[in-house]
């Protein structure tokens, strides 16, 4: 009665409706198809509907598509046409289990075991740092808020890139722009040279820290996965318009990007490929509900395709989760085939995990860092305790090597540190 009170007298758009949900495909006899409207999450809306507490809710949904809040507000959301309702309202108040969930991949088998290395065996070492974002590799996204992804993405980050077994075997570990590769290298080198001087075992490891939310919008997976969204013909040209507009004159948390060619051209798309400051300022105005609403997507879900399951909700600057053994003597640079980044740094592979992650001033030990934040270690005697950010730029120093500590030494008390972090989880 509803469906019949909201679409009448235009009876042709009401049967246009029905026939594109999920029941109206069942009535046609067609059960792929419902399965597919209902999406990655068919099985849990029909165990739904068999429970007395949610089978009302769960069925309308069923009707619909799943808009996702029909008990509340049915005459108002529940019966939109399903292309517009795989956005799933969803608040920090009041939040939908299903946001952020709605992803299928593939894993593609790309990638050599996980081993873990023992606290003990560090020691003697040094390990660099360096901030990485916590995107996957070698994982296929199929579909997205319910939605078959005409163009699947093939992840390519992050703490696992070292790990595919491709570069693996050419002693690949990381990969980043020219001048960014040749810093890293002299950074593991000098480290290499300070280990020697402190009687160290001349074993370097490159160690990736956890990045914060938003750094997979440096890279391409996010932006191509959105794409896919761009193209589903369900924006308007007044909202691709606005869209531009706001990447030109830096809406929101981006600077403006005057030279911004536009989504819809192949220069705008040309941009996106290429430069990760058009990357980051597209992925943060799609933060915007109204883009979400309009295409059928929740951005949650992106992240939830492209993120590494192991690092989900780890925390920025977290280490542990992956050491790379890095052979000083063949240490070079060259021309990778990252589709973000232009060079390799070949010298060193893999060697495996704590098993656990800790925080960066955790590793390098409260002392130190508080001496350091303080302005009281001779490499670099300025007091960032009073800045706006002050763990933040205290950060900044450790990864860039200023302070004189181009790596963290792991003497005994570091060890002991870590051994009783691998304790707590049950790892020794």
């Amino acid at each position: 009665m509803l469906l019949a009170q909201q679409y009448a007298p235009d009876l042709t758009k009401l049967k246009d409706y029905f026939i594109q949900t999920p029941l109206g495909y069942m009535v046609r006899g067609d059960m792929s198809g419902a399965v597919d409207k209902l999406g990655s999450n068919a099985k849990l809306r029909v165990d739904a509907m068999m429970n007395p507490e949610t089978g009302l809710n769960a069925g309308l949904d069923f009707l619909t598509g799943g808009a996702g809040t029909i008990g509340k507000t049915v005459g108002k959301n529940a019966f939109k046409p399903f292309t517009q309702s795989r956005f799933l309202e969803s608040k920090p108040s009041n939040p939908n289990p299903l946001v952020g969930t709605r992803y299928e991949v593939t894993d593609l088998g790309l990638l050599v075991p996980q081993k873990t290395i023992k606290a003990e065996d560090l020691y003697g070492s040094t390990i660099v740092p360096k901030q990485s974002d916590i995107t996957s590799r070698g994982q296929r996204i199929e579909s997205v808020s319910d939605m078959p992804l005409k163009n699947p993405v093939i992840t390519t980050g992050g703490f696992d890139y070292p790990r595919d077994k491709s570069l693996f075997d050419k002693n690949i570990i990381y990969a980043s722009n020219q001048s960014a590769s040749q810093t890293d290298i002299n950074r593991l080198l000098n480290a290499y040279d300070e280990n020697i001087k402190r009687g160290g075992t001349g074993t370097i490891y490159l160690a990736p820290t956890t990045m914060g939310k938003g750094s997979e919008y440096f890279s391409n997976m996010s932006k191509d996965v959105a794409l896919n969204f761009i193209d589903n013909k369900r924006i308007s040209k007044s909202l691709i318009k606005e869209l531009d507009n706001e990447i030109k004159n830096g809406i929101g948390k981006s600077k403006a990007l005057p030279d911004w060619k536009g989504i819809m051209s192949e220069e705008g798309r040309n941009q996106l490929a290429t430069e990760s400051k058009y990357r980051k300022a597209f992925m943060n105005r799609l933060e915007n509900q109204k883009y979400q609403k309009e295409m059928g997507f929740n951005i949650q879900d992106i992240e939830g395709a492209v993120l590494a399951d192991r690092l989900k909700g780890v925390g920025s600057d977290m280490i542990g989760d992956t050491l790379i053994k890095v052979d000083p003597k063949k240490l070079k640079m060259m021309e990778g085939s990252h589709p973000a980044y232009t060079h390799d740094i070949v010298g060193g592979q893999y060697e495996g995990t704590l098993g656990t992650n800790i925080s960066i001033p955790k590793l390098y030990g409260d002392d130190f860092f508080n001496a350091l934040q303080s302005g009281k270690i001779k490499g670099y005697p300025k007091n960032l305790s009073k800045n706006t950010n002050p763990m933040q730029d205290t950060l900044g120093v450790l990864y860039m090597g200023k302070s004189g500590e181009l790596g963290k030494f792991i003497d005994e008390p570091t060890v002991e540190r870590l051994m009783f972090e691998q304790k707590l989880k049950g790892l020794i």
